[in-house]
């Protein structure tokens, strides 16, 4: 039998902590002689079960629609067809089992001791003139943190988005390969931004996080939800905290951890 998953065209943290899971545990529990996926591009590390990809050119927005900047879906003869409804409609998300991997390469390479995702406030793709400052962190804000954590001897990259912030001093990792940003991650002590798929990446890789939210529910979703391996997360009080508060943390996070680290 074959199983074609897709096309994923949804948020790349719905896609680490709810369609890919289902979509693995789908494949391997059933044992199907022929598996396909079509996700975006930059996604291909997430499947490594499948036996063909289909990369697109996707964005995220309004899932029950399917709508994709590459025109109309792949059309795909299967047995068994998994669309991205499935994660859209809370009822059947909850109904499905998941099954994660852990994304940190067996041999992770040290590049950096915090890793930092630091995204500008989201587009919305409804209304281009308004944005989602939710999970956005001003940008004289990540300036001040990063100058901090520098003075206190950290090595820093950016990772992540190519339009996420990077500043003097920062190695850069956004865009690269997800496999590539993943072993960084693994090496690493800690990583630090607002909540966001760079954060979830961290944590299936076992890197500590420290991140915060507008939405105090998502303090819970972090240490336990959206944590299936249980690793160390400091989830910040405000959802615009001070740079000093989140030096404090990101201390914490990588004092505690860095002996258990390659860097």
């Amino acid at each position: 039998m074959t199983l074609y998953a897709g096309p994923w065209i949804g948020e790349f943290g719905w896609e680490l902590l709810w369609w890919n899971p289902i979509v693995r545990h789908e494949a391997e529990t059933k044992k199907y002689d022929r598996v396909i996926v079509a996700s975006h591009t930059d996604s291909r590390y997430l499947y490594e079960f499948a036996d063909e990809y289909i990369p697109l050119d996707a964005y995220g927005w309004n899932l029950s629609m399917g709508r994709m900047n590459s025109g109309a879906k792949p059309v795909v003869k299967a047995d068994v067809t998994l669309g991205p409804n499935i994660v859209a409609m809370p009822r059947r998300r909850n109904q499905r089992s998941r099954k994660f991997r852990k994304l940190s390469p067996e041999n992770p390479i040290c590049v950096a001791d915090v890793l930092c995702a630091f995204r500008p406030p989201k587009k919305n793709m409804r209304n281009p003139q308004k944005a989602n400052s939710r999970k956005a962190y001003p940008r004289p804000r990540c300036e001040k943190l990063v100058e901090l954590l520098q003075q206190k001897g950290y090595r820093l990259a950016a990772y992540g988005g190519t339009d996420n912030w990077i500043f003097d001093g920062m190695l850069d990792l956004r865009g690269l390969p997800l496999e590539w940003q993943c072993s960084a991650l693994a090496a690493a002590s800690c990583a630090v931004g607002p909540s966001s798929g760079p954060m979830h990446l961290a944590h299936l890789c076992e890197c500590p996080v420290v991140t915060w939210y507008a939405g105090g529910h998502s303090r819970k979703r972090y240490l336990d939800t959206w944590n299936p391996f249980k690793v160390s997360a400091t989830f910040v009080g405000t959802h615009i905290p001070s740079p000093d508060e989140v030096l404090k943390a990101v201390i914490q996070e990588a004092e505690k951890h860095r002996k258990k680290k390659k860097c």
